[in-house]
């Protein structure tokens, strides 16, 4: 038979307290007491007597006491808490992750690599605002963030649990439950929490995360590349920070598709000759992001090309959150998307995936993409071309940057090269 380990269910029912009141608890198991409030920042303070301490880390000033109360073997138990990101641990697991090269005796380096990577940078490229999250001003000055729709706020602590699942490859969800040593630069960690983000305030986790990504991609393709480019942004941020990439780069087809275009020019019609699924790979998708991103930022649209998914994981969310209709917030949503006074009925018989995307990239970048995106073969709608041509914008010039195959983890800042069907990509 099964050897019997620990209880099934080790969760009380919830016992209330008023302020100034005393009550006892008994519990045939032991265990960690959570409080719970419904409100968010209030000074809340209470006082036990007959209860141990497992460790629990909550600033520098616990380095020692922390690392000698997992040395103690008193409890099988530890916490770690940041800000905006708490960890429950069984001691195993976070013994293995203070044995990482990196985080060796070292908590505090964890718990801001917790906080950092795991919480404010991919909050921040989802487009949040407030708490830990580093301020993007580009967020409070643009149509899409007016009316009843502004930027987000974390609304609650994220919950990460080390211990045991009932899922195959992690609980998504707050808490994030896991049976293994986290790494907040892994990618199954980075994108299984990432999915959370963008469900906040949705009971429906499952359809919120189909509804997120159903736009953020060009025809033909997914929207993993969307995803996959978070976990990269997080990368580059602790590039950007430190000079070292704790990753091995994904290499991207850069210059395969330079070649491509290059070809598509001298070609009477580049639509015809870029078809089938030369663009519609992960790959191809994710390299054409980040040209994208480069070209942002190098004619001087942004300060870093990576300033627009703040702005176009905000769009999507207004976007998605009608249904099929503008709903009850009238004609707002759509002046704040771009679309004027035009029901979304009409926008969704005229609009398609690609002309969704260039005039969402358009209206976002306040910059007329249609000649840009016409350099990568893509097609458009009549309504789609008429809209942006409305804007009046500048347009993005119609070039292309020699990023080395792994050179997008680092920098965009890279050589431009003309589109010209002559050029060579350089040596």
């Amino acid at each position: 038979g099964v050897t019997y380990d620990r209880p099934v269910f080790v969760s009380s029912t919830e016992v209330s307290i008023e302020p100034g009141e005393t009550i006892r608890l008994n519990s045939p198991y032991g265990g960690p007491i959570h409080i719970y409030s419904k409100e968010n920042n209030r000074n809340l303070s209470f006082e036990f007597e007959n209860v141990g301490t497992h460790p629990v880390w909550r600033s520098a000033s616990d380095n020692d006491a922390f690392l000698l109360a997992l040395a103690s073997d008193n409890y099988d138990w530890v916490e770690m808490v940041t800000p905006s990101f708490e960890i429950l641990s069984s001691k195993e697991k976070m013994e293995e992750l203070l044995e990482r090269p990196r985080y060796r005796n070292n908590p505090q380096r964890l718990a801001d690599d917790l906080q950092l990577y795991m919480n404010d940078w991919p909050l921040w490229y989802e487009g949040f605002q407030g708490g830990m999250i580093q301020d993007n001003p580009l967020m409070d000055d643009h149509p899409i963030t007016s009316s009843d729709y502004p930027a987000q706020e974390q609304a609650a602590r994220q919950h990460l649990i080390m211990d045991r699942m009932t899922c195959t490859d992690g609980c998504i969800g707050n808490p994030y439950v896991i049976d293994w040593a986290v790494d907040p630069f892994a990618q199954q960690d980075q994108l299984l929490t990432f999915k959370e983000f963008y469900t906040y305030g949705t009971e429906n986790r499952a359809l919120a995360d189909f509804a997120r990504r159903r736009q953020l991609f060009f025809q033909g393709s997914t929207g993993v590349s969307a995803s996959n480019l978070s976990y990269l942004h997080t990368h580059f941020r602790q590039f950007q920070a430190s000079g070292d990439l704790l990753i091995e780069c994904p290499t991207l087809p850069h210059e395969t598709l330079y070649t491509l275009v290059q070809d598509a020019f001298q070609s009477p019609s580049a639509a015809d000759f870029i078809e089938g699924d030369a663009l519609t790979g992960l790959e191809e998708q994710t390299a054409l992001f980040f040209q994208i991103m480069a070209a942002l930022e190098n004619q001087g649209v942004y300060e870093s090309g990576w300033d627009l998914w703040p702005l176009f994981n905000h769009y999507e969310r207004r976007w998605t959150r009608g249904g099929e209709t503008w709903g009850g917030h009238a004609w707002d949503d759509g002046i704040a998307l771009g679309y004027g006074n035009t029901s979304l009925r009409d926008v969704n018989q005229n609009i398609g995936y690609n002309s969704w995307m260039l005039l969402a990239i358009s209206w976002i970048t306040e910059r007329d993409f249609t000649d840009y995106l016409q350099m990568w073969g893509f097609e458009f709608s009549e309504f789609g071309l008429e809209k942006v041509a409305g804007f009046g914008f500048e347009k993005i010039e119609p070039v292309f940057y020699a990023i080395p195959p792994t050179g997008h983890c680092t920098s965009l800042d890279y050589p431009e090269l003309p589109v010209d069907g002559v050029s060579t990509w350089p040596n």
